[in-house]
């Protein structure tokens, strides 16, 4: 992750180094948990909900404030929830990278990225292997935000997990 960051100074000390470092990803964290909140509460209406999962869902620790976890807002918060998630998956570093690279640049700087590459990857074949097994009824929606929970280690759920038939179990665990 050191790597990331490209310190551009010669002869930091690990001290400085160090703090450049954190306060970097400091202003990261912050500014994506910003946005998770704002994002999700214009999705779900609720501000103390809204908190919670934006915390919860950018340092990908998945907890919910309600018995039912992302199934009692349904899918459109959910999805956003979900989305902040993912993004909280992806290396910090990559978005000061990107951010300093420039508008223009930092499309090309995240797909050089090949964690990132494998997260999106590995997303996508977890979407289309619990697609082609969930219950009849089951869209692909589902199956993505299944699989963006699975990959992003939230744990956040839309329906009990015990409805999916073994296959889709498997998956879940695999993926997470």
């Amino acid at each position: 992750a050191r790597q990331q960051m490209e310190t551009e100074a010669v002869g930091e000390t690990l001290v400085s180094s160090t703090w450049v470092y954190a306060r970097r990803i400091l202003a990261v964290y912050a500014a994506l948990t910003a946005a998770a909140v704002a994002a999700i509460w214009l999705a779900s209406g609720d501000a103390f909900g809204a908190l919670g999962h934006a915390l919860a869902a950018v340092s990908t620790g998945g907890f919910s404030s309600f018995d039912a976890s992302l199934g009692h807002w349904g899918g459109g918060p959910a999805a956003v929830v979900l989305s902040f998630a993912l993004l909280g998956a992806v290396a910090l570093p990559l978005y000061h990278r990107a951010w300093h690279a420039g508008l223009w640049r930092a499309p090309l700087t995240r797909a050089r990225d090949a964690e990132l590459r494998l997260l999106l990857a590995a997303t996508a074949l977890t979407t289309l292997l619990l697609w082609l097994w969930m219950p009849a009824g089951a869209g692909v929606g589902d199956a993505l935000l299944l699989a963006m929970s699975a990959q992003s280690t939230t744990g956040f759920a839309l329906a009990p997990l015990a409805t999916l038939d073994d296959a889709s179990k498997l998956t879940l665990s695999a993926a997470m």
